[in-house]
């Protein structure tokens, strides 16, 4: 497996893909600076602290569709490999179908966490660099209060949400190995968007946590509902992903 990563990795390095993906990694930088400068253009009201501000840098990658980059990749790895017959010849040198396969998930993983990680580090910065001494923050920063771990929950949260996303990127491209499984992924989450806005199956809906506001007044019950529901859909996905790609002809 070592060997199938690295080779992931020199991929991913050699790609395109990397370079959208540290312009996202740029964006908490620019928006900071933004708000240290304050243009005449900008009206934001409020203040926010360190965590609030990751969150908030987080979830705007996911409200305007930034993480589509994931996607891509997700397809370029495995559906992409399939349509073209580069599997193929990746099988032969390595003939075990479920070590082929995890390699690629786990590295797919590996990337989103490593993302969520720097992610969250340049956003630390950018608060301290432009927004903690302006207007727009706040001085003195409390740390692991409840608010704070209110918002680390979140972004857990968030990181499953992505990873069930990238589980059934996955899924889709081994049933549809062209272009179009990225549409569809996309069409997904832009329909799961929409029904976390319908009060009597929002707590069912994978993402609802990831981008609520603020989940001080939900319940530890709903809480543990949607927790159940993102781990168990992405893991009966993966289980259907695994058992499809072992039986397709390649």
């Amino acid at each position: 497996m070592k060997e199938n990563l690295k080779f992931e990795f020199n991929k991913l390095i050699h790609s395109k893909i990397v370079i959208f993906i540290i312009i996202i990694l740029l964006l908490p930088l620019i928006w900071g600076l933004i708000l240290k400068i304050e243009p005449a253009w900008l009206v934001v009201e409020g203040k926010s602290d360190l965590f609030v501000y990751t969150l908030t840098m987080l979830q705007f990658v996911l409200l305007f569709k930034l993480h589509i980059i994931f996607f891509i990749f997700t397809y370029s790895s495995l559906g992409y490999e399939m349509s073209n017959g580069q599997l193929f010849y990746h099988l032969v040198r390595s003939p075990n179908r479920n070590l082929v396969f995890f390699t690629k998930y786990i590295f797919n993983l590996s990337v989103i966490l490593m993302f969520i990680s720097f992610f969250s580090l340049i956003s630390f910065t950018s608060y301290n660099l432009f927004i903690k001494g302006s207007k727009f923050g706040i001085s003195k920063i409390t740390w692991w209060e409840t608010n704070q771990r209110e918002i680390v929950i979140q972004i857990i949260f968030l990181l499953c949400y992505l990873v069930f996303l990238i589980t059934l990127t996955f899924f889709i491209s081994v049933f549809i190995k062209s272009i179009n499984s990225i549409f569809i992924v996309i069409l997904i989450d832009i329909v799961l968007g929409l029904l976390v806005k319908i009060e009597d199956i929002k707590f069912y809906i994978p993402n609802f946590i990831a981008l609520s506001n603020t989940i001080h007044d939900i319940e530890f019950e709903k809480l543990l509902i949607n927790a159940i529901v993102i781990l168990v859909s992405t893991l009966l996905i993966l289980l259907l992903t695994v058992v499809r790609f072992n039986k397709t002809n390649l």
